[in-house]
Order: C-alpha cells, then structure tokens, then sequence
C-alpha cells in the first residue's frame, strides 16, 4: 500500500499556487514603481540626456512626431519603474525560493541578491557614466566619416538607445551571480570554467555584439568588463570549493 505523503513536502498544485503568487506580486511591485517613478518622468528624461551633454556633440535632440513626446514619456515611466523595483523583485524571487533551502542556502541566496542588485548598479552606472558618451561620439565620427553629418537626433531614438544600454549593461553584469548559483548547486567547477575559458570569453564577445548597438567600440566596451568579472568569478567559486572541502563532514 502507498505510504503516506510528508505533509511538509508540497504539492504540484501548491508549487503553482506560491508562482502565481510570486507572479503576482512581482506585477504589483512593477505597477507600484511605475506609479512613483511616472511622476518624475520629466526629471528622469533630463538625467538621460546627462551623457548626451557630457559627449559635447553638435547634435541637438528634438521631437519630430506627433505624439513623439508621450511616447518619451511612456518608455521613461516604463524603465524608470522597472529599474526602482528591481531590488523587490529580487527579494520576491528570493522569498519564493528560500522555504525549499537550508540555512546556508538561504544566506547565500540573500547574499546574491545583494550582490545582483550592487552588480546592477554597477552595470548600468558604468553605461550611463563611460559607455554612452564614448559611443555617442562613435557615431558621430561614423557620420562624419560618411559625409552625413546629423544636424539632429530624434529623442525617442536616444531614450531608446540610452535606455537600452542601461539594461544591457545592468543585465550584462549579473553574469558572476548566474556563474556563482551554478557552481554552488554543483552544475558547473572551477575546473571546467577553466578548461572552457577561450569559448566562455568568445561567447561573452558574442553577447556583447547581441545586445550594444552595431558597432566594435561599444561591443568591446562591454566585452572587457564582462571577461574582467568571470576570472573574479573563477577566483569566487574556488575560494567557494576550498571552504566546502574544509567543512566537517555532516553526520
């Protein structure tokens, strides 16, 4: 006869449950930062075009649509929300899958998160601070270059542009969590990332190519850090092994 079932364990319909609940919380947290951050639309506009004035262009930015305005408004409101609830998703996720962990797991589930959203930050700052002005007069010498210089730009291409990058840059650097939570469930070793380094960094340049605009500068912008942030993971993840094998053994 079938024993019975352990009433801490959950079933396939409670684990669906606690998703959609998890999914519906992460829609309230999105929704709730896109109704702070939409007020401040206009102030979020002027810090995007920061980057623009700092490359010294003589290129202006202008509307050359009807309606081009709102929807400058409508991706600024979007993304600025997006961005300012990031962190509490990241705490929903993680309290999602903290019941089902042990102690150690858990610390080092908040411990990524924290790190995920400092990487974030790091990320999208080195965009908006280095990137985007480098890749601004990129294009502009292109232009040039061509003998077809712009006498303007259309906000909305740049807010796309900008806003892009931001979240490549910001998504980009999460790489080392992703790496760390893999070799922690014991997917992935510092041995095998050391033997697959060349294809690892090649794959890191594919990516880099995918998600910047289409030109090498800006890829390689993005590349570099990207290579500079899995040796630091290599080095995280064997420093990561070296405590495991120390521990006691359990039992």
């Amino acid at each position: 006869m079938g024993g019975k079932m352990d009433p801490h364990v959950k079933s396939f319909g409670e684990h669906l449950a606690d998703f959609r609940q998890v999914l519906l919380r992460s829609l309230i947290c999105l929704v709730v930062g896109v109704s702070i951050a939409i007020p401040f639309a206009p102030s979020v506009y002027q810090w995007l075009t920061v980057p623009f004035e700092h490359a010294d262009l003589d290129v202006v930015l202008r509307v050359t649509e009807v309606g081009g305005g709102f929807s400058v408004f409508l991706r600024v409101g979007l993304w600025s929300g997006l961005l300012l609830s990031f962190p509490f998703l990241v705490v929903v996720a993680a309290l999602y899958m903290l019941p089902a962990l042990h102690v150690g797991e858990k610390q080092m589930v908040w411990k990524l998160g924290g790190a995920s959203c400092v990487l974030f930050l790091m990320g999208s700052g080195m965009a908006y601070y280095w990137t985007v002005p480098v890749a601004l007069r990129f294009m502009v010498r292109v232009e040039d270059w061509m003998q077809t210089p712009a006498i303007f730009w259309e906000v909305t291409s740049y807010i796309r542009f900008v806003t892009r990058l931001l979240l490549a840059f910001g998504i980009a650097f999460q790489l080392p969590v992703l790496v760390v939570m893999l070799g922690t469930a014991g997917l992935v070793t510092v041995d095998q990332l050391r033997a697959g380094r060349c294809y690892i960094i090649t794959a890191l340049f594919v990516l880099a190519m995918l998600v910047t605009p289409p030109d090498p500068f800006t890829m390689v912008l993005m590349a570099v850090p990207l290579v500079g942030l899995f040796e630091m993971t290599i080095w995280i993840l064997r420093a990561l092994e070296r405590k495991r094998e120390a521990a006691p053994p359990v039992g």
